[in-house]
């Protein structure tokens, strides 16, 4: 597969199942290649999944690193994080793109004005959310 869709190909030392069979389920597979420039090479190939031609290889098949349970956690959170800056800009994107502009001449000097308004102008705010959900299999050490 890394040969076909990710145009690599590693040395691979084992390949191993992980976890119990359980009916109608794919376990996940543990891959030991021995240059630790051609794991980094693969993972960092890994989105090209999703360009693949193959369907079931595009929406079922991922590459991701052996992390420790600390390291996943970790990242778990820095994903968490992610997802909040980019949720708060594409909020703001919205808000911005959905205020009205009312347009207004003053009928004095016949001068015409263009007037926005915002939650911020309104003295509304956005509530700031901090915190992040955990995943039980994450949290133990």
């Amino acid at each position: 597969m890394c040969e076909t869709e990710l145009n690599l190909k590693p040395d691979i030392n084992t390949c191993k199942r992980l976890g119990k069979v359980i009916p109608g389920k794919v376990r996940p597979m543990l891959v030991t290649v021995s240059i630790d420039q051609q794991a980094s090479a693969v993972i960092s190939s890994a989105r090209n999944l999703r360009k693949s031609n193959n369907s079931y290889v595009r929406e079922h098949v991922y590459i991701n690193p052996d992390l420790t349970k600390a390291q996943a956690a970790a990242a778990y959170q820095a994903r968490c994080q992610r997802r909040l800056v980019r949720a708060a800009r594409n909020n703001s994107n919205n808000q911005q793109q959905q205020q009205p502009t009312t347009s207004t001449i003053d009928n004095s000097n016949n001068q015409h004005q263009n007037h926005f308004s915002s939650k911020h102008d309104l003295g509304q705010t956005a509530p700031a959310s901090s915190s992040y959900h955990v995943p039980p299999d994450a949290s133990k050490s």
